[in-house]
């Protein structure tokens, strides 16, 4: 966009106060027009997803390996499973 100003050399309060609410309704469209771009640009979405698929897939393999929270998850649902028949409410055979 090109615009072009003739100023006379003289400055007046009201021509100022002009170039200045133009030149911020410019900013204002340029960043409305970045962020629209930005939010229909769909180019790194799938590598995303991928990336959250990935990090799930690490971290049930992380809680399920034998060697690393098997005993802190076994503890956990026994301490569950005794709460829950000292209380009378369940009966669980392990």
């Amino acid at each position: 966009m090109l615009l072009l100003i003739i100023w006379d050399g003289e400055s007046d309060t009201s021509d100022l106060a002009f170039l200045n609410q133009l030149s911020n309704k410019l900013k204002v469209n340029r960043m409305k027009n970045f962020l629209m771009n930005l939010w229909q640009d769909e180019s790194g979405a799938e590598t995303a997803e991928w990336t959250v698929i990935v990090a799930l897939i690490l971290a049930v393999g992380i809680a399920v390996y034998p060697g690393v929270l098997q005993p802190m998850l076994t503890s956990v649902v026994n301490g569950i499973a005794t709460t829950l028949t000292t209380t009378g409410g369940l009966t669980l055979t392990p």
